[in-house]
């Protein structure tokens, strides 16, 4: 009897061994397809559940999911990017607000940055790293968001300063500006499409236009102020006058 339990128990470490073999072999060839179809492309592969990035600046196009199963898209269809540490939101870039502010709780000070606890007082928050992912949203009815890790751990995590997170954080940041450079990009490209406010209009009109496009996120916070601006001021100097 215990001879029949150590030879099932080897077949099956043996059928383990090559299912894990095949596994791999299957994953190395999905591996080589997509750099093959995807050369010269900025490229993440994650190490957790297959994910991938990669973004191409010329033809303005990019790919996110995973290994075996990605989605190709435009610019255009890029509506946020945002990055998260142990789920929660630490910085973000959309289409109608563009960049958001760190979260509380966080400071972006370069590559670690990101991992730094908020200060109270003189003393440095502590706090656990398990898990840093960057989210992206897109504009796809099939599968609109996706998020890729770059760190995780289970369980106790690990400490912020970590050494660990050094090149995960740094890898993180490079791909979160590559996105956010591809919407701010795109949100200038659109916003240079949108019909120009002619001077003939009444300053009034010009003045609720340049609204609407800021309501429906088509100009910034600062490209509406700048435009307000240039509107008002020969206005105001033909009044001086």
């Amino acid at each position: 009897m215990t001879v029949l339990i150590a030879i099932i128990v080897i077949m099956f470490f043996l059928f383990a061994l090559a299912g894990a073999a095949q596994t791999a072999k299957q994953n190395t060839a999905e591996n080589d397809t997509f750099m093959a179809a995807h050369k010269g492309w900025d490229i993440y592969a994650s190490p957790y559940e297959r994910g991938v990035l990669a973004i191409n600046q010329e033809l303005r196009k990019a790919v996110v999911g995973k290994m075996n199963d990605y989605v190709d898209i435009a610019w255009s269809d890029l509506n946020s990017v945002e990055i998260e540490k142990n789920g929660q939101s630490v910085q973000q870039t959309n289409r109608g607000s563009q960049v958001m502010g760190a979260a509380v709780g966080a400071v972006l000070l370069g590559p670690l940055g990101l991992l730094v606890g908020g200060v109270t007082g003189s003393k440095r928050q502590k706090e656990r790293i398990n898990e840093l992912s960057l989210k992206l949203l897109i504009d796809n009815n099939k599968s609109p968001v996706h998020r890729i890790r770059f760190f995780y751990m289970k369980k106790a995590g690990v400490a912020n300063n970590s050494i660990l997170l050094k090149e995960p954080a740094r890898r993180l940041e490079h791909f979160h500006a590559l996105f956010s450079n591809a919407i701010k990009n795109d949100h200038r490209e659109t916003f240079d499409k949108q019909p120009q406010i002619g001077s003939s209009a009444s300053l009034e009109d010009r003045l609720a236009k340049l609204w609407e496009l800021r309501q429906a996120g088509a100009l910034t916070e600062i490209e509406f102020s700048a435009q307000k601006s240039a509107i008002l001021t020969p206005n105001k100097k033909s009044l001086e006058s």
